[in-house]
């Protein structure tokens, strides 16, 4: 008898060399134990300081927080992508942006492995667009949403989920108010939340839109704080999140 279950209980007597060791029953534990949250990161892309060159030069993120110097790029250069974990084993992927050089956006992706290395290019999937959010949601899966289209500049709400092996899917009808540069971050029991950003017809933002841990996107709510975009939110505690910074 094999047992995979974390957390679980078992009750086994042993009956001689004969008959060996014999299960009596087995009782999974309403308190099993949780993996911990992920303990190392990884900053890549970005525009440089005056905004005229994208670059694609990553700083990885030590477990107790110390950024390590520039590795090399890989992938296409761009700024204005998101990123979100996937998988239970520490990977990540990070798509679209715009890519400054071409003066066009782009919705190719590059996986990150578990020891953080960047892959190369991944053929795009769902609508070209920059300035989106990403995050994790339920177990091992990811949502990438919002963003300003590249080909005619105008807002989205549309989302693309992520499968637990790093496959981008086709857009997901947008809900919520179309707009860009908001923020994502994880809550909860494997739950998400848009935040902020730059929305159609409000300009700076104070809106929400959860994210159920099957990746539906709720419609408005609305935040307490200050309406404002290109700020950064991030999980913490295991199971609180937080938003801050921005531009308004």
């Amino acid at each position: 008898v094999e047992y995979e279950t974390s957390g679980e209980t078992l009750d086994i007597v042993y009956s001689g060399a004969t008959k060996g060791w014999i299960p009596q029953n087995d009782d999974t534990v309403a308190d099993v134990p949780s993996p911990p949250t992920t303990q190392k990161a990884i900053m890549i892309f970005g525009s440089d300081d005056n905004g005229a060159t994208a670059t694609g030069i990553s700083n990885l993120i030590s477990s107790s927080g110390v950024v390590a110097s520039d590795a090399s790029g890989a992938g296409t250069a761009r700024s204005g992508g998101a990123a979100t974990e996937y998988g239970t084993s520490g990977q990540a992927v990070m798509a679209f942006g715009y890519i400054t050089s071409g003066d066009s956006g782009t919705n190719v992706s590059n996986l990150v492995s578990s020891s953080g290395v960047v892959a190369a290019d991944t053929t795009g999937v769902g609508t070209v667009r920059y300035y989106v959010a990403a995050g994790r949601y339920g177990v091992g899966l990811g949502i990438f949403g919002f963003g300003n289209i590249a080909s005619n500049g105008n807002r989205t709400a549309i989302t693309n989920k992520v499968s637990s092996s790093g496959v981008i899917a086709s857009d997901t009808s947008g809900v919520g108010t179309a707009g860009f540069s908001r923020s994502f971050s994880e809550y909860g029991d494997g739950l998400g939340m848009f935040i902020y950003g730059n929305g159609e017809g409000l300009g700076y933002s104070n809106y929400t839109n959860r994210v159920s841990n099957t990746g539906v996107v709720a419609s408005n709510g609305q935040a307490a704080g200050t309406g404002r975009m290109d700020g950064s939110a991030s999980s913490y505690g295991g199971d609180k999140g937080i938003a801050g910074f921005g531009y308004n």
